[in-house]
């Protein structure tokens, strides 16, 4: 004899799980089911956009302290006149 039913079927324990930042993921270190703990490390996302981002802050930093020297010298020649 048979009998059939309908259900689903959940995970015991279910995590959210989330990046603090955004970015396609470029390898996943961990398979579905194992254990992880604390500190691991998961997944490996791309840092392409992140490096394109740190190389605009710098050139961005160096053009704000370049405007910093013009200015005290153009200070300094106001205050000689």
């Amino acid at each position: 004899r048979e009998l059939s039913y309908s259900g689903s079927v959940r995970a015991r324990t279910e995590m959210n799980l989330g990046f603090r930042i955004n970015g396609k993921i470029t390898e996943r270190l961990v398979d579905i089911g194992q254990r992880v703990k604390p500190g691991d490390v998961l997944a490996r996302i791309d840092p392409a956009d992140y490096d394109l981002s740190v190389n605009s802050a710098e050139a961005s930093l160096e053009a704000a302290e370049r405007q910093v020297e013009t200015t005290g010298l153009a200070r300094r020649r106001a205050e000689q006149l």
